[in-house]
């Protein structure tokens, strides 16, 4: 390997470092920060080695080792590095959605009686955690596909998507059920159209987005009827 393009190698690694270290340092637990800085500083070194050395056509060993062997070692350590930070950031988001389960279930049960006491809606309960769980199948299929692809997990962007989806997925059903109340025409809802409803809004924003347009549809017929 010739000087210049060992240098290119090292330059372009440790621009990857950066970038991930960079990307560590904004996001919500700092995960992996260290240990990218100090695989930039190998690099660095390997660098100035590079530039000082006397052979300018053929570098072929620097202190007795191939450069090639320095710098696939150093690619081997951060390749291994960005597996162990993915690995962290997957736990840590799964510990997120396991704490925003519990202060939903810390919570459920008061929700639940108030929504049944103040507009007579049975099952509500039901409705919050189908939807929850819509919500929980769509974030870890998002991170599962992140995974495959090599993609690197925003632990903080992943928090926010299912902090809004599972808030969208508790509370939208309800929304419908008191919006499209079928009680002062006679009729009952169909439970299971409920459920599959709580469940699709909580795997997909477009059955919410579907579901704003006919309230504002009603809406605009109401407005019409004035």
């Amino acid at each position: 390997m010739k000087k210049d393009e060992a240098l290119n190698h090292v330059s372009e690694l440790i621009k990857n470092i950066h970038d991930d270290a960079k990307n560590a340092s904004s996001s919500m637990f700092g995960i992996g920060k260290d240990k990218y800085v100090d695989l930039a500083k190998k690099c660095a070194l390997l660098e100035q080695s590079i530039n000082i050395a006397s052979n300018s056509d053929n570098c072929f060993i620097l202190e007795g080792t191939p450069i090639r062997s320095l710098i696939i070692d150093l690619e081997i350590e951060y390749s291994s590095i960005r597996g162990s930070v993915q690995k962290s950031k997957l736990y840590y988001s799964i510990l997120i959605v396991i704490v925003m389960f519990f202060l939903f279930m810390f919570f459920y049960k008061d929700i639940s009686d108030y929504i049944k006491d103040e507009y007579k809606i049975d099952n509500a309960g039901k409705y919050m955690i189908i939807g929850w769980l819509g919500a929980l199948i769509y974030f870890l299929l998002d991170i599962i596909i992140d995974i495959r692809q090599d993609v690197d997990i925003n632990t903080e962007k992943s928090s926010r998507i299912i902090f809004g989806r599972v808030v969208l997925a508790v509370f939208m059903p309800i929304l419908l059920i008191i919006i499209f109340n079928p009680a002062s025409d006679g009729q009952k809802f169909n439970p299971n159209i409920i459920y599959l409803l709580s469940f699709t809004m909580g795997y997909s924003y477009k059955v919410i987005v579907l579901l704003l347009d006919k309230i504002l549809e009603k809406a605009q017929n109401i407005i019409k009827a004035l």
